[in-house]
């Protein structure tokens, strides 16, 4: 019973982001930037910093890709790996409306090259690590159980010095969100590509248990 209780939520949850989304361009940018609290934002300027780009890495909770706009509108060019959405139909729409937000898309397809060269400009780049869209993956324990992880974040990380930023975008109420960035993975303090993608897959562990009901993920993992 709880179980079905809190798949209810997850669709609602998705259901409200679908809108929220396409509702996106017909917003004036003051009343997007009410409607988000940023908590952690001195993390992501200070990543700038090293001028070697930043790797955020996020997963499907609450209104992921309001967080990519909110990138858009502190000045950065945003990159955002983007695969298929829950039907082939509507992969074209949010395609164009990232396009109206200023955010650049990329395809699994086009592999790392795309990415590096944003890194090399200073640039931002998106990774949603809980997708299914990686054809190139390592194995980490999530949830207390293996499960295959992409390898760009660390791969990315490890071959240019750009620092990590985990965080997510969670809807405190209709209409009102939190986007929270947190300190940044730096992967010269890790020994190997492995042991820094593991970081990346706790801190997101941690925040989907904190935010399961806002989790949007519908397949077996």
């Amino acid at each position: 019973r709880e179980r079905a209780k809190v798949a209810q939520r997850v669709m609602r949850s998705y259901n409200r982001m679908m809108y929220e989304f396409f509702r996106l361009p017909h917003l004036s940018r003051e009343d997007l930037l009410s409607s988000v609290e940023v908590v952690g934002r001195e993390h992501l300027e200070a990543a700038f910093e090293r001028r070697r780009g930043v790797i955020l890495a996020s997963s499907h909770i609450g209104n992921w890709e309001l967080a990519a706009v909110m990138i858009a509108q502190f000045g950065y060019t945003l990159h955002a790996v983007a695969g298929v959405q829950l039907n082939r139909w509507l992969s074209s729409a949010v395609r164009e409306t990232k396009s109206e937000l200023a955010i650049q898309t990329i395809s699994p397809e086009d592999g790392f090259r795309k990415l590096l060269r944003a890194l090399e400009h200073n640039d931002p780049i998106a990774l949603v690590v809980d997708g299914d869209i990686y054809n190139h993956g390592v194995d980490v324990e999530f949830f207390g159980r293996k499960y295959n992880f992409p390898a760009g974040p660390g791969v990315l990380a490890q071959r240019t010095g750009a620092l990590i930023v985990c965080g997510y975008c969670e809807r405190v109420s209709p209409g009102r969100f939190r986007m929270v960035m947190e300190k940044p993975l730096d992967p010269a303090d890790f020994g190997t590509i492995a042991e820094l993608n593991q970081a990346v897959a706790s801190r997101i562990e941690g925040h989907i248990r904190g935010h399961l009901d806002q989790w949007c993920i519908f397949r077996p993992m």
